[in-house]
């Protein structure tokens, strides 16, 4: 028998349970899934962890998931971690969490399908695509939650029909031709792709070839931001139906669960600064820049003039080590109380919603695109790696809400074309405008977009 959410017949909760991969651009999308189905929906989550491959930030996360009064258990899957690291450990956790799929095949048979109600549905990762075949066992509709652009998913579906036609995706001067999408030029393919044998390249194919087989897909994305890419997807007769089922965060949730120091501090500094003055820098979760980098980025924001809060990462995720001597020698002192750095993690849609902030400085993580545009902040645009050219190709190109930096021979973006793309990026009114027009059509998908009653009726065609 088949009911969907509004059948008259139907007395039990919906019961869905959910698993991300590793890394916070992955795990947020999840968490605010799993939030709003409990909140707005009265859904039973499970929400599922690898427990070696999660970060003490996500481990916090989670915390407060757990301790919210919803309806929403965690479950820590224990597991090895990958040996296979190709110095980058997050991309040995993607391996490791798929390493745990017999730990999540009996997680399903001896808990999750036993349980009143049973799992009727999953929601995986991109990067967990072995989940499908799983649940295909035992009658499961399983849906991917894809945390990046419809772009980007465009992308991975196409790279395993590119590769095997023969594309060289190592060509520097190679155009990519998806079908229905933007022109995919060299530099906005992820560096990593491009070699033959890199673990992220083998990940992304089979991703690519196993996704189509879900029984749908979800994006972390809003039909007036990425209308040409979502349509050219549900245009596809081999994929399942595609949803966009973004902004996926929730404003008032995530600005009351913060209670530190650092929330303290920088919303105290921000009170004290004119509306519309401050420019936030912020590079995500994973980055962190060379000392030559980092003393161009301080002294371009140096030379600007213009208020800033700058979340200052000199950590590296691949184990390179940390960066000495972060900021040039009297730095701070010169500033001194139109700027302010801190060094941990912040509520950043508190900080980007906040009446002083004027402009976002962003490594454009799919994440921070969606939270900045959906606050109404223009973006100067500063990728560093992975699907984030592309992200800044829809900030500049598509939302026209936003400009890139431009960087040198070297690579770095000098302390010049830092401070000139600052002072642009607060001064140009027609940037501005268009964030604040995608704010409202944001905040709009939010209340009434992706996960409407109408859509969840649509996508959840439940096995009961």
């Amino acid at each position: 028998m088949i009911l969907t959410m509004a059948d008259p017949v139907q007395k039990e909760k919906r019961h869905v349970a959910m698993f991300p991969s590793a890394g916070m651009g992955h795990f947020m999308p999840f968490l605010h899934l799993a939030r709003t189905l409990a909140i707005r929906h009265g859904f039973a989550v499970t929400f599922i962890t690898a427990a070696q491959n999660v970060s003490p930030t996500e481990t916090a996360h989670v915390q407060r998931l757990a301790a919210s009064g919803l309806d929403i258990h965690i479950v820590k899957l224990q597991i090895n971690k990958s040996q296979e690291a190709e110095g980058d450990p997050f991309f040995a956790q993607w391996e490791a969490t798929k390493a745990s799929m017999p730990a999540f095949e009996n997680l399903l048979t001896s808990d999750l399908l036993k349980q009143t109600p049973p799992v009727s549905a999953i929601i995986t990762d991109p990067v967990l695509t072995p989940t499908l075949s799983i649940a295909a066992k035992f009658n499961i509709p399983t849906y991917v939650l894809y945390p990046s652009s419809a772009f980007n998913l465009g992308f991975m579906l196409h790279a395993p029909i590119a590769d095997a036609q023969g594309f060289d995706f190592s060509d520097e001067k190679a155009v990519l031709q998806i079908p229905g999408f933007p022109a995919l030029g060299a530099t906005q393919i992820p560096q990593a792709f491009k070699v033959k044998d890199h673990i992220f390249r083998r990940i992304f194919l089979a991703s690519g070839s196993e996704v189509p087989k879900a029984s749908g897909i979800f994006v972390n994305t809003f039909e007036e931001l990425e209308q040409q890419c979502l349509q050219s997807l549900r245009s596809r007769h081999d994929l399942p139906p595609v949803y966009a089922i973004g902004p996926l965060f929730l404003p008032s949730e995530d600005s009351s669960t913060w209670d530190d120091e650092a929330e303290r501090r920088c919303l105290k500094w921000l009170d004290a600064q004119p509306a519309k003055s401050v420019v936030y820098v912020s590079f995500g979760s994973r980055s962190a820049m060379s000392a030559a980098q980092i003393r161009e980025l301080a002294l371009g924001l140096e030379m600007s003039e213009q208020r800033f809060l700058w979340v200052l990462r000199t950590s590296v995720v691949d184990g390179a080590g940390s960066v000495e001597a972060p900021v040039p020698g009297g730095f701070e002192e010169r500033v001194g109380e139109r700027g302010m750095i801190v060094s941990c993690w912040v509520p950043q849609v508190k900080i980007l919603s906040h009446v002083s902030t004027a402009a976002f400085v962003s490594h454009c993580g799919w994440n921070s695109v969606v939270e900045g545009l959906c606050c109404g902040v223009p973006i100067l645009a500063w990728p560093l790696f992975g699907d984030q050219m592309m992200n800044a190709s829809i900030v500049v190109e598509n939302a026209k809400a936003g400009s890139e930096v431009r960087k040198g021979e070297d690579g770095i973006v000098s302390r010049e074309e830092v401070a000139s793309g600052v002072k642009a990026i607060v001064q140009r009114e027609d940037l501005t405008r268009a964030a604040i027009g995608l704010q409202q059509r944001g905040r709009i998908a939010i209340i009434e977009g992706g996960l409407s009653d109408k859509s969840l009726k649509a996508a959840f065609q439940l096995s009961k």
